[in-house]
């Protein structure tokens, strides 16, 4: 019997992480969203109205328009590797196929790129295309109630990648997770990856109807999740499957911390402290017009930023003059300096009609502030 054993990374496992998985939890991979389209409707899916059944493209945090802005991301990010989901990748398979290549062509072959995807469109030419294209991993998310689709899993087992299973540990569907198991238990599936069930904005009236809450008000797990995920493990030691059970804070406190803190260092300016989850404190001047509210990005959305931006140059040239070291924020329409700065001149910036502030916010592309301490 072998042992359940925890992880630094808040997790639990038998055996070993796969590839994508130790790459991930070091923030290492870019998560490539390449389509909302997904040929399953499932009553628990967590993706948002600005994703589900969209075909749009992020990377990361990052709405994407082209290749190039793909690339740039992993750039940014320092990325080893790349994670594609959605939606369902294979409702776009062309599409997840070019960009596959691309990344390998730009990062090389050492680049490790995995990918999730159901059963639903899992047939054999299709597969042989993504393997074709430098597919190193393929994850698979069965349907409980749909065995006939599960044989399937034979398309992808001929071809020389790893290949596993990743799952929700729904707790009241743990029969037919353990039924599951015992179908794919003598198949060469590498891995059984089981993640913490999760409530979203989207999903959350289908979990209320079905009687499932969160198992604390600061947590997106689900009560009960983790002990079914504990009790699944139990059940698995005796098999030759590698099993990781990922929770929801493995996500929020390793995953994206861990790649903020990479991406940190590539978009931070002199101006900026890193603290150590990775976010951004840094000395901010608002004209009085623009100052964070609950309109504030809407309002960035709409209205004429050459204006504004004229307004922000001159303003900085006469600052300048006063011995204040910035420059302009051309996307959030305000001015960057030290945070000791802010502090030494606010009266200064006050009497100027300036809203001085030291902000906390994170290095993704839409630098969502987590803090804002108007001085």
């Amino acid at each position: 019997m072998r042992r359940i054993n925890k992880t630094r990374y808040y997790s639990k496992k038998i055996g070993t992480l796969p590839k994508g998985c130790k790459m991930c939890v070091k923030g290492e991979k870019l998560v490539l969203y390449i389509t909302g389209i997904c040929p399953r409707a499932c009553w628990f899916c967590p993706l948002s109205e600005k994703r589900k059944d969209l075909d749009v493209i992020y990377a990361n945090e990052a709405k994407i328009g082209s290749i190039q802005e793909v690339i740039t991301e992993a750039k940014l990010c320092s990325s080893k590797g790349c994670g594609i989901t959605g939606g369902d990748p294979l409702s776009k398979l062309e599409r997840t196929i070019e960009y596959i290549k691309a990344l390998k062509h730009e990062f090389g072959k050492k680049f490790h790129i995995h990918l999730y995807t159901t059963f639903v469109l899992a047939n054999r030419e299709n597969l042989k295309k993504l393997y074709d294209s430098g597919l190193d991993e393929i994850r698979f998310h069965p349907d409980f109630n749909k065995k006939s689709d599960w044989n399937k899993i034979d398309n992808a087992l001929i071809f020389d990648w790893d290949v596993g299973l990743e799952i929700p540990c729904i707790p009241n569907e743990k029969d037919k997770i353990i039924e599951m198991i015992d179908f794919f238990k003598d198949k060469k599936v590498k891995f059984l990856n089981i993640n913490e069930f999760e409530v979203a904005e989207r999903n959350f009236d289908g979990m209320e109807k079905e009687n499932y809450i969160t198992k604390t008000d600061i947590s997106h797990g689900v009560l009960g999740s983790d002990e079914v995920g504990q009790e699944i493990l139990e059940y698995c030691r005796d098999l030759k499957l590698n099993v990781h059970y990922c929770p929801s804070k493995l996500k929020d406190k390793v995953q994206m911390q861990n790649r903020f803190k990479l991406r940190a260092k590539k978009v931070s300016t002199k101006y900026d402290i890193i603290t150590d989850e990775g976010m951004l404190v840094r000395g901010v001047i608002y004209l009085k017009e623009l100052v964070p509210g609950l309109e504030y990005k809407e309002k960035l959305k709409h209205i004429d930023k050459k204006e504004f931006l004229i307004k922000l140059e001159r303003m900085k040239n006469f600052l300048e003059e006063e011995n204040l070291d910035l420059i302009v924020d051309k996307k959030k329409l305000r001015l960057i300096t030290y945070p000791e700065h802010v502090e030494q001149f606010k009266k200064t910036l006050k009497n100027l009609n300036l809203i001085p502030a030291i902000i906390e916010e994170d290095p993704s592309v839409e630098s969502f502030e987590t803090y804002i301490n108007f001085l």
